[in-house]
């Protein structure tokens, strides 16, 4: 019971920083392991992509199919910039849609 409440608390405190903007990590791609849960969350579960450190998104969208996020290569948990702008899009995309 606790451990579910805590998981919604620290969701919904990722999606403040989100959509705020106060954290420096969520402007230059962002920690890896703080994007995939806000995925779960407006997407559903993942499905796993070759090598296993890439997960892929179905947003459900005519245009934009899926979402990838994959670790950096430089910085092994940070995610690539240009995924996260991709999750940024399609967020705003439901957000437009009215879907959240």
């Amino acid at each position: 019971m606790f451990l579910i409440l805590f998981r919604r608390i620290r969701l919904l405190l990722l999606v403040i920083y989100f959509f705020i903007g106060w954290s420096m990590y969520f402007i230059e791609g962002g920690q890896i392991a703080l994007w995939i849960p806000i995925c779960k969350y407006f997407f559903n579960k993942p499905r796993k992509g070759r090598g296993g450190h890439s997960y892929i998104f179905k947003t459900g969208f005519r245009g934009d199919p899926i979402l990838n996020l994959q670790p950096n290569p430089q910085n092994h948990k940070m995610a690539k910039p240009f995924q996260v702008d991709d999750v940024r899009k399609a967020i705003e995309k439901l957000k437009e849609e009215g879907r959240i």
